[in-house]
């Protein structure tokens, strides 16, 4: 089913930014592709700085950096736009 571009006019100014929690959906592509390069690079990564004797809170400081770098270097944060919730809702007020 083909449609024609869907506009609407608004007497009012709408606040986007409060709409897009309802369209903008966040998502990490956990691919098995991203998995074996994610433990790959884990495996190469130096984790000497981790070990910091007398110091808990500083190897967990560093741990954590670390792992959470490449986490979110191999499993980012990717937004889509819910075009079809966005279609259904101007359906609704139109």
């Amino acid at each position: 089913m083909y449609h024609l571009p869907i506009f609407y006019i608004a007497q009012d100014k709408i606040n986007i930014s409060s709409l897009s929690k309802y369209f903008v959906k966040t998502y990490r592509d956990i691919s098995d592709d991203a998995i074996v390069s994610f433990a790959t690079t884990i495996d190469n990564t130096s984790w000497d700085n981790v070990d910091v004797p007398d110091d808990a809170s500083a190897s967990y400081s560093n741990f954590i950096g670390i792992f959470s770098s490449v986490y979110e270097k191999h499993f980012p944060v990717t937004k889509i736009i819910s075009l079809i919730m966005l279609s259904f809702t101007l359906q609704i007020f139109c």
